[in-house]
């Protein structure tokens, strides 16, 4: 399996992701649903905190990751969703802790509406996992 991570010159310089990740041969691809900062019992952790809700978000991504025998750093791309786009600085802070930031996923991150008040940011996930 291989994967190439590309930043081409003729492309804008990105900061903390890769513009284009390519993947060629045998491997695992997996898709991993939107997550926010529910507890294995479906409770909101970290209510009014952005960096407590990212902390469990992230560990929910991993947790999928984990349960079909990958790690996070075989995740290749990220699209974040934001109540307060603002607070990006706090989500990429808190993202670097689980990436792989010499080869960080390619990322896509936008402002949104919840239909949960409670809810800062949820996040989905592509992963590529080698067999």
């Amino acid at each position: 399996m291989k994967i190439r991570y590309l930043n081409p010159s003729t492309m804008p310089t990105p900061h903390g992701y890769s513009q284009v990740i390519e993947y060629a041969g045998n491997g695992k691809l997996v898709f991993i649903s939107g997550q926010v900062s529910a507890h294995a019992n479906g409770g909101i952790i970290g209510t009014n905190s952005l960096e407590e809700q990212a902390h469990q978000t992230f560990t929910n991504i991993k947790n999928a990751v984990e349960a079909v025998g990958g790690e996070m750093q075989h995740l290749v791309k990220l699209n974040s969703f934001l109540k307060d786009i603002n607070q990006i600085e706090i989500l990429r802070k808190i993202r670097d802790m689980y990436i792989n930031t010499q080869n960080p996923p390619a990322s896509t991150a936008i402002q949104t509406a919840f239909d949960d008040e409670t809810i800062l940011v949820e996040i989905d996930a592509i992963a590529i996992i080698p067999l």
